[in-house]
């Protein structure tokens, strides 16, 4: 049907705006218009030649720009349909010309039109538009090089997009292998491979590859890209549970978008920021963003994204309570998911766990089941595991609250056995902590489901399986046969058992329901609607497995986890408990219900989990008055978990033949905390201490004269020495300042020399011949813990990198109490005591030394040559204080613990 001629001069000039060349016959084949308005146009001082070409002519700049913003404004739509016109002009006149530069300044402008189109078309999804055009440019058999690259980059994008994951790997693989492909296409083909692997829950994959994004975006000078690529990894942030650091990169992206004046690209950056916000209960600043992008989508004409901004929407009226707008905006934004126009099977299926879960609450169980139902049939179609085991998970919660047991376990498994999929195929920390802490409600249900039917050992089982899991992965990629498979196993009751002395005790503990601390979309909800939070995270209980060599006893202890967690703002959450009633009342609620089985016990090892590896066990009173390590009772030791005992300390021996290495740094100027700088002695009141630490080097020094090996101390750096020393040491003993950074964990480090920061992402890179690693240093042991139990800290370092037992310190510590405790325990050692036994008399003589013992020690070390002259001239002993013990107060030596084998 032919068109009738415009007599709309905007309309005109709106189809020369887009074009970057036209002539009255291009015009007239486009788009009919009225003779005179063509003629006035033409002869108009809006219009310009092109340079070189006869009868061929632009729009000037000024006239051009000013078209296209009023046609964006006002009809945005229109600019698509006339880059398509434009489009297929140009495909058929490249089809019908024969190699000349006439054909090559042809073949430019059709691909110009197909590049202006792919933008708007990908936002809308139309893939089957976008390969019907890109298939149209082929059939042209374009000449150049760099468009038949860009036609390959299509095929693959086209391909991913329509879920064809390995056939669109394959041409970008190829296309990227090119060394002549332009960097601008280089950049636009390895982002869309990162999509692929992102699409797959290939979470590591893609972090790496919008990070190789972003550089190159940087080394090109493209600002949209830079953005795009930040938002990506916020985006991978997000799904993995690093809110805060998903926020910052979408603000980032957000003001590169802001800066380039990238309109869809910015609505996308608003979104980003709205989603992370209602994450973090932040609801007021989640509705504005919420608002803003759905105001710009709309005045785009982009109905896909508006499914996005519908279905969040629902998560955010769904958390402040209003469950009727909440469902209103989950169907809405599904309605858009399934359209055949605007159709994503990703998009429904978030928006149907998100609207099975509102149905679940309301008690519209058949509802309920139906969503998950279909929202576990589009995650296996698109390959998104991470989904189907939510599907599956919140599937089973309905199962188990409608009494049908069976079916709920089973559910719950297969949400386990896909999430264990996901964790095994991630190779980096961040990613494998992230998947446990999202998903970390699947393993909860499912123990707490097996424990309440009276099926302790599969509970523990499963425990175990959900417990420092990314740390065993990790493990395995670096242990020796016959576990270099991709995964260690999780130890069986039956198999933890047959491992454990005849006379030792396990005490493995269990937390549920913990909430996250700080800004949290959880948090928030419970202060505000605790009925809803029963719904979105597991009962707040914390059970006990007691573990022999010939029983399991499995005790639910009554206590929410959540009393005992730390404030984030604490520097040493261990001390909150130091307290005589509060040490009385730990034991009384974690130890006393299994004391029992404590008695003739040679050995007690303890899994703390949650909030639990906070508490300081060897200090906590009996109602006898003694505490938990004492001389009479068992030697402690703690461990991650179970699994990580007998896999990683109790299976694995050191070298006794290497040599022992002793590290000392007194250090200067660096911050010291008060309690660490004090004698505890009375002998001088310093308040800000910026000085050296007074023994560390004199106690690398005296330990290593101890064990017959090399002391390195003082200033000079030595990581790097250490790194290649590491795969030969039978020991490594540390003494100097350690920085914990709850921010990021694993940047905390040891101070082994001037600017020498020993990070834990170092230690995680040492091979480590040394079955002993002694941490002489303050909080060394303290750790983030994460959901999933995961430690990030040195702790977890050290035995990542290889050894068996770690002594350490879960805060502050007195310096010169650490070298009495050291001096003492390394003479055991080299007496012939195993650690655990040594440890414990260590910390024993230390708490029960007397001032008059104290002052026969002080005027021995004034003797040495390695000792701190300002040290010698405070260290004095009052006489009044001859016959105190000094260190008897649990801060001084409750902070050393020893981890792993004894």
């Amino acid at each position: 049907m032919s068109e009738t001629p415009s007599t709309d001069d905007s309309a005109l000039l709106a189809l020369c705006a887009v074009l970057r060349w036209f002539d009255r016959d291009m015009l007239v084949a486009l788009r009919p218009f009225d003779d005179d308005q063509l003629v006035a146009l033409l002869a108009s001082d809006r219009v310009l030649p092109v340079p070189g070409r006869s009868g061929v002519l632009q729009l000037r700049a000024e006239v051009r720009s000013d078209a296209l913003a009023r046609l964006r404004a006002s009809q945005p739509g229109d600019e698509l349909r006339l880059h398509e016109r434009a489009f297929r002009h140009f495909a058929a006149w490249l089809a019908s010309t024969p190699l000349s530069a006439q054909r090559l300044l042809i073949e430019d402008e059709c691909f110009f039109h197909l590049e202006a189109l792919r933008a708007p078309l990908a936002e809308r999804r139309e893939w089957q538009r976008l390969a019907a055009l890109a298939a149209l440019a082929r059939a042209a058999q374009p000449d150049r090089p760099d468009h038949l690259h860009l036609l390959i980059h299509y095929e693959g994008l086209i391909a991913i997009q329509n879920r064809h994951y390995s056939a669109g790997e394959r041409l970008l693989g190829a296309l990227l292998a090119r060394a002549d492909v332009a960097p601008e296409l280089r950049m636009r083909a390895t982002n869309v491979l990162a999509h692929s692997k992102w699409y797959q829950s290939r979470y590591e994959q893609a972090r790496e590859l919008y990070w190789e994004v972003y550089l190159l975006a940087e080394s090109c000078a493209n600002r949209a890209f830079q953005g795009h690529a930040l938002r990506n990894m916020s985006i991978i942030d997000h799904e993995l549970g690093y809110f805060e650091r998903a926020l910052q990169l979408s603000k980032e992206s957000l003001h590169c978008f802001q800066q380039g004046g990238y309109t869809y690209e910015e609505a996308h950056a608003r979104y980003s920021i709205a989603k992370t916000n209602t994450q973090l209960g932040r609801w007021q600043e989640a509705r504005e963003y919420f608002a803003q992008s759905e105001a710009l989508y709309k005045r785009l004409g982009v109905q896909a994204q508006l499914a996005n901004v519908y279905c969040l929407q629902g998560l955010l009226a769904f958390a402040t309570g209003d469950l009727e707008a909440s469902e209103a905006l989950y169907t809405r934004g599904i309605a858009i998911g399934r359209s055949p126009e605007h159709g994503d099977i990703s998009l429904t299926t978030d928006g149907l766990l998100l609207l099975g879960l509102l149905y679940q609450i309301q008690g519209r169980s058949g509802q309920a089941l139906a969503s998950f139902v279909e929202a576990a049939t589009l995650a296996r179609q698109t390959g998104n595991a991470h989904a189907h085991a939510l599907a599956h998970y919140r599937r089973g919660a309905v199962l188990a609250a409608s009494g049908d047991t069976v079916a709920a376990l089973e559910a719950y498994g297969a949400a386990v056995e896909l999430v264990e999929s996901l964790r095994g195929g991630a190779a980096s920390e961040e990613v494998k902590l992230g998947l446990v802490g999202t998903t970390q409600q699947i393993y909860e249900a499912t123990v707490l489901l097996l424990f309440d039917q009276g099926r302790h050992a599969e509970a523990f089982h499963f425990a175990e399986r959900a417990r420092s899991r990314a740390f065993l992965d990790m493990q395995a990629r670096r242990a020796p046969a016959p576990f270099d498979a991709p995964e260690q196993p999780v130890v069986t009751p039956t198999e933890l058992q047959a491992r454990l002395p005849a006379d030792a005790l396990l005490l493995a503990y269990v937390t549920t329901g913990v909430l996250p601390q700080g800004e949290h979309m959880l948090a928030r909800i419970a202060a505000e609607n605790p009925h809803l939070l029963t719904h979105l995270a597991a009962p707040a209980r914390t059970l006990l497995f007691a573990v022999t060599s010939d029983r399991l006893m499995a005790v639910d202890l009554k206590l929410n986890p959540n009393q005992l967690r730390p404030d984030p703002a604490e520097r040493a959450p261990g001390q909150r408990w130091l307290a005589e009633r509060r040490l009385r009342a730990l034991y009384d609620r974690l130890v006393a219900p299994v004391a029992g089985l404590l008695d003739g016990r040679a050995t007690l090892f303890i899994a703390p989990h949650g909030p639990l590896h906070h508490v300081p066990f060897a200090a906590l009173r009996a109602p006898d008055g003694r505490h938990l390590l004492d001389r009479a009772g068992p030697v402690i030791a703690l461990a991650p978990s179970g699994t990580v005992l007998v896999r990683s300390c109790l299976d694995r021996y050191g070298s006794a033949e290497g040599a022992f290495l002793a590290l000392g740094y007194n250090g200067q100027g660096v911050p010291l905390p008060r309690q660490q700088a004090h004698l505890m002695l009375r002998q001088t009141d310093r308040d800000d201490r910026t000085t050296a630490l007074d023994h560390a080097e004199s106690e690398a020094h005296a330990i290593a004269a101890l064990m017959g090996g090399t002391a390195w101390a003082g200033p000079e750096p030595k990581s790097a020495a250490l790194a290649r020393a590491a795969p030969g040491l039978r020991g490594l003993h540390i003494a100097g300042h350690a920085v914990f950074t709850a921010d990021d964990p694993l940047g905390s480090y040891l101070a082994v020399g001037a600017e020498d920061h020993l990070t834990a992402r170092d230690v995680m890179g040492l091979r480590l011949g040394a079955d002993l690693v002694t941490l002489s240093a303050c909080a060394s042991g303290l750790s983030q813990v994460l959901p999933g139990d995961e430690l990030l800290g040195l702790l977890r370092a050290w035995l990542l990198a290889g050894a068996a037992t770690v002594v350490c310190t879960l805060w502050e510590a007195s310096d010169v109490v650490a070298r009495l405790l050291m001096e003492r325990f390394y003479a055991a050692l080299s007496a012939g005591s195993p650690a655990g036994a040594a440890f414990r008399e260590a910390v024993v003589e230390v708490r029960e030394l007397t001032g008059r013992e104290v002052a026969a020690i002080f005027a021995r070390w004034r003797a040495e040559t390695h000792v701190s002259p300002d040290w010698v001239a405070r260290a004095v002993v009052p006489l009044d204080e001859y016959d105190t013990r000094p260190y008897a107060d649990p801060r001084l030596w409750a902070p050393f613990t020893l981890i792993g084998r004894p």
